[in-house]
């Protein structure tokens, strides 16, 4: 009984009282007062891998490279999203216009497999 009670007493103690969670609170630096005296969190900036002077030149000039393509690629995308849409868009109208209901739905169709967040803008007269 009595080797039980130390076992269980040293299981107990290897039990944190508090966890992590209980333990995370704000520090003084994350917190800014406003001229209404209201405490507010700090926005934190992003250090850019390209500015950080811990990792070597080579990697930050590397680092540089790859944000720079990944911009343009998003550019890219959103340049041929608009221009693959606009002209489905333009036919999709005028079949609605001519009164072709079934091209009208294929093109809807079409425009909703390639870009499923898609909804009909409205058209400018």
């Amino acid at each position: 009984m009595e080797f039980k009670r130390e076992l269980d007493e040293r299981e107990a103690a290897l039990r944190p009282e508090k966890t992590v969670k209980d333990l995370v609170w704000t520090s003084e630096e994350d917190v800014v007062f406003g001229a209404d005296g209201v405490a507010r969190k700090k926005e934190k900036k992003v250090l850019l891998p390209e500015n950080d002077p811990s990792i070597p030149p080579a990697s930050r000039a590397l680092a540089k490279t790859q944000r720079v393509v990944a911009e343009r690629n998003a550019a890219v995308e959103a340049a041929v999203r608009s221009n693959i849409v606009s002209r489905l868009e333009r036919l999709y109208n005028d079949a609605i216009r001519d009164d072709r209901i079934v091209e009208a739905e294929c093109y809807r169709s079409e425009i909703k497999r390639l870009y499923p967040d898609w909804k009909k803008t409205e058209e400018t007269k």
